[in-house]
């Protein structure tokens, strides 16, 4: 759902007659005529009636006269007539509202009496033009806040000063904060994101605040869970030295069984019984020195396992020794053994001629000391897998030895804590009930210990849920979609813009989204509208990137008011006080530049465009089209306020 403009219309102070501006649906509507007749007017009036913040209004004869102004809104089905009081003098805007359903007349100005404020206003606005919740938890598809009728307005009008800008493509771009909505907004109206996919991203982002409000339960029950079992042991061995358990309560000690000791213990228990002191200092004394036997034999232990394991791997390091020496030797007498058998015994030095004083070895020596330094590498130089297994079982061993020793001291640590507080305690009672709250608190945890898994479960389950939404309507899917938008767009465009002449007509231009601007795709690359130098440029991009938007809004449905207000294009060709009747010769050239422009608001409005445009002009085109589409001449005294308000 959303609507067009049927007529406006101005309610003047005392009781004339109001002032009424019929218009047509889905058509080009021309208001031509002089300056200063009121043609800007038009876009500052039904601009304050769709619940502007300000009235926009020149001060002058408008203001002085208007008492109310008003707008005809057809919405499928229904007339929607909506009136706003003109503000006071001093005032910005007036907050005074009147909303009226398919009146067949107008209502008189003495019957307009308020019925709702401006806030109010913006909301119906927006049900009416069907802009449902935009609003994205994330920020993720579309902006943290819901798009308005508001939002949708900056779509609609292009005033003289904007129309012609080079630097502002869209109505209040100027202003930052305008120009961000606008951006964050586009993709909505246009249709790359639409009320399923933010109502999914909706749920996602429900999904991602479960995810972590589960995930930081599982943490908290994973931080209290007893895995090792140690507050379990602790807190039993405390209730016995309390006299709160028997000792025989859980001989087993399985944790089943001493969980379950624990559960039996009441509050009445706990506040009844006394505690041995002697006996409990007894146990404590006992389990200490069997501790520290433990200790004693743990390190005892210890020491003969490092010890083993230093043996062991200083074997090792003499093997490797061993092997390096053996086999320099066996490289030297493998050469010797090369030499042949028959050569003779040396008797004297071979370098000096001096006679040696021992016989140098035989052949046969030689081969002898090879095979017998060859059968001892082989059997030295092998790695035994027991001797590999040893030192693994060893170093496992010295490991599994360390652990006791930790678990042992840990063990003392708590008697010692144990016996501290027992010492400090005047109050057996209260002993006990402080034992008895640590209790209660674990055994919470250990029933919540069962959650875990369903937690986990629910963790994985949101995980798989989020990563398809995100499949669903992540930025990627966004992009992509408002990628296709643009490209259909630019062509339009392209399409549009050829036959005006322009200086880059032969060149595809393109609407940047991100920056909101149109580009020429030039021949030595890309041209933004603020380096294209012609103000006839200038309005034609701006008039086939609108018309190419709105028809997008309307073939695509979506929830934008399907009306474009667009205020003197053609004031580049002429100056302020020509028309078509007085057009020198020398300006023939740019009547039919600006018949080529206009003729591009008519073109698009014609067959099922869905849409209308309102076109303020102040040249006159002496053509069918031209007429046709032309709903008042504001010439000869007739004017936007008329003569007799005055």
């Amino acid at each position: 759902m959303t609507f067009q403009l049927s007529r406006i219309v101005l309610f003047p102070y005392g009781d004339r007659d109001p002032r009424v501006l019929p218009l047509e649906l889905n058509a080009l509507n021309i208001i031509t005529g002089d300056s200063g007749t009121g043609k800007s007017a038009i876009i500052d009036i039904v601009d304050y009636c769709l619940a502007s913040g300000e009235c926009r209004v020149a001060d002058g004869v408008i203001r002085d006269n208007v008492a109310w102004y008003a707008v005809e809104l057809v919405v499928p089905g229904s007339r929607v007539f909506v009136a706003r009081r003109g503000p006071e003098t001093g005032s910005p805007a007036s907050n005074d509202v009147c909303v009226l359903y398919d009146q067949e007349d107008l209502p008189a100005a003495a019957s307009l009496e308020p019925v709702t404020n401006v806030a109010g206003l913006e909301g119906l606005l927006t049900e009416l033009a069907g802009i449902s919740r935009t609003a994205d938890p994330d920020g993720r598809l579309a902006p943290t806040y819901s798009a308005t009728i508001r939002h949708a307005s900056r779509l609609l009008f292009q005033s003289q000063n904007e129309i012609s800008s080079n630097t502002l493509l869209f109505h209040g771009q100027s202003d930052d904060f305008v120009k961000a909505s606008i951006r964050d907004t586009l993709p909505f109206f246009l249709g790359a994101v639409d009320a399923d996919d933010l109502a999914t991203a909706r749920r996602m982002a429900d999904r991602r605040r479960e995810l972590r409000r589960v995930q930081q339960q599982v943490r908290e029950l994973e931080n209290l869970a007893d895995v090792e079992g140690s507050r379990l042991s602790r807190l039993f061995l405390e209730g016995v030295d309390l006299g709160v358990i028997e000792h025989v309560a859980a001989e087993s000690g399985a944790r089943s069984e001493v969980i379950a000791a624990l559960r039996a213990v009441t509050l009445e228990e706990v506040g009844e019984r006394e505690i041995d002191v002697a006996g409990v200092t007894d146990r404590i004394g006992e389990r200490r020195r069997a501790l520290r036997e433990q200790m004693r034999s743990l390190r005892d232990a210890y020491q003969l396992t490092q010890e083993q394991l230093t043996e062991t791997r200083d074997f090792y390091d003499v093997r490797s020794s061993f092997d390096a020496a053996a086999t320099d030797q066996l490289e030297r007498l493998r050469l010797g053994a090369e030499l042949p058998g028959s050569a003779e015994a040396l008797h004297e030095c071979p370098l000096c001629s001096s006679e040696l004083d021992q016989n140098l070895p035989t052949h046969a020596d030689v081969l002898a000391s090879l095979r017998s330094l060859e059968q001892t590498v082989a059997a030295f130089s092998q790695d035994p897998p027991q001797l590999r297994a040893l030192a693994e079982d060893l170093t496992g061993r010295a490991n599994d030895l360390r652990r006791q020793m930790v678990n042992a001291r840990g063990q003392l640590e708590s008697l010692d804590l144990e016996a501290a507080r027992l010492q400090e305690s005047f109050d057996q009672r209260d002993q006990r009930m402080l034992w008895y709250g640590r209790v209660s608190l674990f055994l919470e945890s250990v029933a919540e210990e069962s959650q875990l898994v369903d937690l986990r479960l629910r963790v994985s389950r949101l995980q798989v849920e989020i990563q398809e939404l995100e499949s669903r309507v992540g930025s990627a899917a966004v992009r992509d979609r408002m990628a296709s938008i643009v490209s259909r767009l630019s062509q339009a465009m392209t399409a549009s813009a050829a036959p005006l002449n322009l200086e880059w007509s032969n060149y595809p231009i393109r609407f940047d989204a991100r920056e909101l601007t149109v580009v020429v795709d030039g021949p030595s690359g890309p041209i933004p509208l603020r380096r294209v130098g012609s103000g006839e440029a200038w309005v034609a991009y701006h008039m086939v990137t609108h018309l190419a938007l709105h028809q997008q809004y309307a073939s695509a449905g979506r929830p934008v008011p399907r009306m474009l207000f667009l205020d003197q294009p053609s004031q580049v060709y002429f100056p302020r006080e020509s028309d078509a009747a007085t057009v020198a010769p020398d300006r023939i050239g740019d009547m039919a530049a600006a018949e080529r422009l206009l003729r591009v608001a008519y073109s698009a409005t014609q067959g099922d465009a869905g849409f209308q445009v309102i076109m303020t002009e102040h040249a006159e085109i002496d053509e069918d089209w031209f007429r046709a589409s032309l709903v008042e001449d504001w010439r000869d005294g007739r004017a936007l306020i008329p003569q007799e308000w005055l």
